[in-house]
């Protein structure tokens, strides 16, 4: 008796989709260059503020060293801004949102949008919200049920697995 298998390799950065949200949330981003700026909530004195932009910049960097992406830095927010981080009263943890898509269907702006009252007084709230936000402005979708990184709503999780560090890397190589 004879067995034939036929395996079919998928390399890991195919399983899922990439990029390829019908809305706005999902978008690839024009290039790997991500600047970004403090919107309202973010750009006050106080304390809540300060917080807030210590997580969203540490999710920048995370990226950063997860990635081909790199931070840019900050800047004053204009159009030119790649992300833009602000404070909403939704009800919902965060959203993030393009705001400019240009000819070629990518995101030249995202506005990443994190309500305060939702977030427990965990810092790892915040912090793994803003990762998650964070990625949809790179092309990150949600990722299924497995709480492996930070696209699954997991306080633990504030990371991006490889499959998506696959995505990102070749996206944008």
């Amino acid at each position: 008796m004879t067995f034939t298998f036929n395996a079919l390799l998928i390399d890991s950065a195919s399983a899922d989709g990439f990029g390829t949200a019908s809305s706005t949330t999902g978008r690839v981003a024009d290039n790997s260059a991500h600047n970004y700026c403090w919107g309202t909530g973010y750009s006050g004195t106080d304390t809540n503020a300060a917080t807030r932009r210590t997580h969203a910049a540490a999710s920048i960097n995370n990226l950063d060293s997860q990635t081909i992406m790199y931070n840019a830095g900050a800047q004053a927010c204009q159009a030119s801004t790649d992300v833009q981080w602000s404070t909403t009263t939704d009800p919902v943890d965060g959203s993030a949102q393009c705001a400019l898509v240009n000819s070629s269907g990518a995101c030249d702006r995202t506005i990443i949008r994190i309500n305060p009252a939702n977030m427990s007084p965990l810092a790892a709230d915040l912090r793994q919200t803003s990762c998650h936000e964070l990625g949809h402005s790179v092309g990150l979708e949600h990722y299924g049920t497995t709480p492996e990184d930070c696209m699954f709503n997991d306080v633990n999780k504030q990371t991006y697995n490889t499959h998506h560090r696959d995505h990102i890397n070749a996206q944008y190589a």
